[in-house]
């Protein structure tokens, strides 16, 4: 596992980072997997004395969490909010800064981003390297540089609760044709890929796969010319082929609306306005883009 990225666009370094075997002390609020006896999974909470707490297998409420609360509304995730509703909708830090039990997410599925802007939502196995445990960002900035055939973010969480920093890639280059709405199987590590395979990378905090397998869906997909204006993809990647993931989702809309829809710009001789699941393409397997999860 790496544990340094080179931020090549912004023109500096990022140094080591906390990795899975070094985190004597965490960040207050960061919630992560933890096995119960019983062979279930919990929720381990950092409390404010930046250690980890014993894990909530007993207890539906994690207690220690020493964050003002913030409310939720209507089952979507409200500005800053990081917990996950057990009903299914997400919602922020309850009343006494009590954190939900994390809610069962299945790779696909695009509920937990449903937010009034831009977010990120992980959900990672206890044994992930990358993201174990979940999280969901939405008080971040969204740093997007995009084209067709690759779609690129750089995000900076606003508390460092959610971590320094976040990359997400997803990639056609190699399969010489566009992105489009559809599932990409097969994914290897980005920028390596190999011929014909889609590629895939999401690291973050100093901690990154050297190799990878897995898979994204892109269920919405929205340019106005060449600008990126709203994308939802899902994904699940696998550090080293190990059988731990992390899974989870990103919605990006950039404000600017969706007056030009395209899921591939050269298949309608320009800029088109229509990023329909018909007009997608699966890679490696059948196409799950009309599927809702």
């Amino acid at each position: 596992m790496w544990t340094w990225r080179w931020l090549g666009i912004w023109g500096l370094a990022v140094g080591c980072g906390s990795t899975a075997s070094d985190e004597t002390h965490c960040v207050p609020g960061r919630q992560i997997a933890c096995d119960c006896a019983d062979g279930s999974t919990a929720v381990q909470v950092c409390g404010s004395d930046a250690h980890y707490l014993a894990c909530q297998c007993n207890d539906d409420s994690p207690r220690g969490i020493d964050v003002p609360p913030t409310g939720s509304s209507g089952g979507r995730a409200t500005a800053g909010s990081s917990n996950i509703d057990p009903a299914g909708g997400t919602a922020g830090i309850s009343s006494g800064g009590v954190a939900n039990k994390p809610i069962a997410y299945k790779y696909g599925d695009m509920s937990p981003c449903d937010t009034e802007g831009s977010s990120l939502f992980f959900s990672g196995d206890s044994g992930d390297y990358i993201h174990p445990g979940q999280d969901l960002l939405t008080v971040a900035r969204f740093n997007e540089m995009s084209s067709p055939e690759h779609i690129s973010f750089y995000i900076e969480p606003s508390g460092m609760e959610h971590g320094s920093w976040w990359y997400a890639d997803f990639s056609s280059e190699q399969l010489d044709a566009p992105l489009a709405v559809g599932e990409y199987l097969g994914a290897e590590r980005y920028p390596f890929e190999t011929y014909l395979k889609p590629g895939l990378d999401v690291t973050g905090d100093g901690r990154g796969c050297n190799t990878l397998t897995g898979k994204f869906v892109i269920k919405k997909l929205v340019w106005l010319g060449p600008t990126l204006s709203v994308v939802d993809v899902a994904f699940e990647q696998h550090c080293e082929g190990g059988s731990a993931a992390v899974r989870g989702c990103l919605h990006y809309d950039s404000g600017l609306g969706e007056g030009g829809v395209s899921s591939d710009p050269q298949a309608q001789g320009g800029w088109g306005n229509d990023s329909s699941a018909a007009a997608g393409a699966a890679f490696g397997g059948a196409s799950t883009a009309g599927e809702g999860g």
